[in-house]
């Protein structure tokens, strides 16, 4: 739970810096400035409460992964779904959904994007605005490369971990193995 807390908390307030340079270059309302520091630097510590806090924190974390899609959608589709943003809103979603519930977890998270965007469609409109500018580009590329690899890294140190219980286990059946065996007379 502590890892994905972290991961979670340094990702959205990097994403803040990409989403709120090109917010400003829409001229939103207070209202949109207050969503984005709730939504990217708050939200994320509301979330570890929720799953600490949770019967099954376990669940109530890979039930948040679901949330994220939701709402990262629904922020693709204020900002008029720019190209590298909406890739690395999505992308981290889905990746996340992945590792944590393989391919059926990825079609959920996918959808719950969709629903995020639709919603945000029906309530405040939709429009199309893809492009961004250069340094709103190079940070949503520098995020899903840091992302995916730091992603990667996680996943790598646990399967390291599991690599080491394994064998423990099998040095330890050997052992057994060993101890139990009558040996022959001779």
């Amino acid at each position: 739970m502590r890892i994905n807390y972290t991961v979670r908390a340094l990702a959205f307030a990097y994403a803040a810096v990409p989403l709120g340079l090109h917010l400003a270059t829409l001229r939103p309302s207070t209202a949109g400035w207050v969503l984005l520091a709730l939504q990217f630097l708050v939200y994320p510590h509301l979330l570890f409460l929720r799953a600490r806090y949770s019967a099954q924190p376990a669940r109530a974390e890979l039930d948040n992964l679901y949330l994220d899609a939701v709402l990262l959608g629904a922020w693709a589709a204020y900002l008029g779904f720019p190209t590298w943003i909406t890739y690395s809103l999505v992308a981290a979603t889905t990746l996340n959904a992945a590792v944590n519930r393989g391919a059926w977890g990825m079609a959920v998270s996918i959808a719950c994007s969709l629903a995020g965007a639709l919603l945000w469609g029906a309530l405040g409109g939709f429009r199309h605005g893809p492009m961004t500018g250069d340094l709103v580009t190079a940070l949503c590329a520098l995020g899903a490369l840091v992302y995916t690899a730091g992603i990667g890294y996680v996943v790598y140190l646990k399967n390291r971990r599991i690599a080491r219980t394994r064998d423990a286990l099998r040095a330890s059946e050997e052992r057994y193995r060993l101890i139990a065996e009558p040996t022959a007379p001779w």
